[in-house]
């Protein structure tokens, strides 16, 4: 291929955060359609674990993205900084949703059993979980509209035969 790839873990941290994202979108916003059975707290458990997971899988993936930047395809300047600060949010977006979760857990201390990490400093505060819990939900929503920009601009590389999508396709 005549142009960059992103390394094998890039792709692979790029998959399962795509993956987690999608699991912890369903789980979160089935919470207050659920009823109150024994499966609600297993699943309000497993979408907190999971989005600590997430938190530490992004910081590592940016870490990878820094130490290994791939050179851009030659586009129209629109196109290279609709695509740079798109990628931006969505790395903002996939830091500040888990650590919002984080933080309202936190509040209240009810971090998920199978990884009790509280964040030092927080105190107990009701208001605080709350206010957590609201801004964690308009970040799950724009999350979903940018996560959806990206596919659509995946697709219309696609459409205008531009091997973008190949770069995070894992080919020999």
């Amino acid at each position: 291929m005549s142009y960059n790839t992103y390394s094998s873990l890039q792709k692979s941290l790029h998959w399962i955060i795509a993956i987690l994202i999608i699991g912890l979108w369903c789980a979160g916003f089935s919470f207050d359609y659920l009823p109150k059975t024994s499966f609600k707290p297993y699943l309000v458990n497993t979408h907190k674990t999971l989005g600590v997971i997430v938190f530490f899988l992004v910081l590592i993936r940016i870490l990878a993205r820094i130490k290994h930047p791939i050179k851009p395809f030659q586009l129209p300047k629109a196109i290279q900084l609709m695509g740079k600060l798109t990628h931006i949010v969505l790395y903002a977006l996939i830091v500040m949703m888990p650590l919002s979760g984080w933080i309202m857990s936190s509040a209240v201390h009810k971090m998920p059993s199978w990884f009790p990490l509280f964040i030092p400093g927080i105190p107990y505060s009701k208001p605080l979980a709350q206010t957590m819990r609201s801004l964690h939900g308009y970040l799950g929503y724009t999350l979903a509209f940018f996560v959806t920009i990206h596919i659509c601009a995946t697709f219309f590389h696609v459409w205008r035969k531009e091997p973008i999508l190949d770069r995070m396709l894992f080919r020999s």
